[in-house]
């Protein structure tokens, strides 16, 4: 977990949980994990690895920036100022550094239309103009079959 903490489903977004906020989904991970490649799969492994590298180097600042907005938020819960910790990714930059009189309203819309957005997913191909895909309540795709 010392290692890889910072990593977990749905990790590029701030406001995901890593494993070193839950150790169990480590666990859950690693008895999913894939089997050993077959000699003609190892070279599009051993490819992975480079860009597996530049992505977890990214996780790694995103990660850095998650742990940053938890503290401030935390001082901003302290102050009366928000709610909960979480509240402060719902909000811009210019908000973080100067906290709007209306922050609480903002971040409650902002954490409704994410939470509308969350059920709904972009279509296999977009051609012009198009309608999103709702998804089943488990978060997965009903038009697509497998992964």
């Amino acid at each position: 977990v010392a290692r890889i903490g910072h990593r977990g489903p749905g990790e590029a977004e701030l406001a995901s949980t890593t494993f070193a906020d839950d150790p169990t989904m480590l666990l859950v991970a690693a008895a999913a994990r894939e089997q050993p490649p077959t000699p003609r799969e190892r070279p599009a492994r051993a490819a992975r690895g480079s860009r597996e590298l530049a992505y977890d180097t990214t996780m790694r600042f995103t990660h850095e920036l998650r742990m940053t907005l938890r503290a401030l938020g935390s001082l901003r819960v302290e102050a009366d100022l928000i709610d909960d910790v979480a509240d402060m990714y719902y909000l811009t930059c210019n908000e973080l550094v100067t906290l709007p009189g209306d922050a609480r309203l903002r971040i409650k819309r902002r954490r409704t239309e994410r939470e509308r957005l969350q059920v709904q997913g972009p279509p296999e191909v977009i051609d012009g103009a198009w309608a999103p895909v709702p998804r089943g309540a488990d978060g997965s795709d009903p038009e697509r079959t497998a992964g």
